[in-house]
């Protein structure tokens, strides 16, 4: 009889354990499909947010791009300002030149007539010199009898 109790207590121990197993298999179960179930939502959201960064990296891409493209523009402009400064100064340079050399011209023009009148009342002032020393001469040599 005792390998009666044996047997049964064998076999209760073995039924036990079973349960136990089983017992502990739907927890690890449930704990394993509520950690899947964690992990598929993180890797959803970290989709989520690779997906973000990609459109954010993208984003900053076509910025650059743009900035790029908006300086390049905009050097192209200040060039061609430059250039047309350039030409005005050049334009402004050739009328003040040909404006300086009028005004020396017209100033020659009045310069020479001043001078032109000026050596005509000098020649005619030696001329009238002239006849008050000779008079002046006659004058002395008829008085001195000469």
């Amino acid at each position: 009889m005792d390998t009666g109790y044996e047997f049964w207590g064998l076999f209760l121990a073995v039924i036990g354990t079973i349960i136990a197993i089983v017992k502990i298999w739907f927890k690890w179960s449930v704990k394993m499909a509520d950690h899947k179930e964690f992990v598929i939502k993180q890797l959803a959201i970290m989709n989520e947010q690779t997906s973000n960064n990609t459109k954010d990296i993208g984003e900053a891409f076509d910025d650059i791009d743009k900035i790029k493209t908006d300086g390049s523009k905009q050097r192209k402009d200040i060039y061609d300002k430059i250039g047309e400064v350039n030409k005005m100064r050049e334009q402004d340079i050739k009328s003040l030149a040909e404006a300086v050399e009028r005004s020396i011209e017209k100033s020659r023009g009045v310069e020479e007539r001043h001078h032109g009148e000026i050596m005509g009342k000098i020649e005619g002032l030696t001329i009238k010199v002239i006849e008050v020393c000779s008079t002046f001469e006659e004058y002395r040599k008829s008085r001195n009898g000469g």
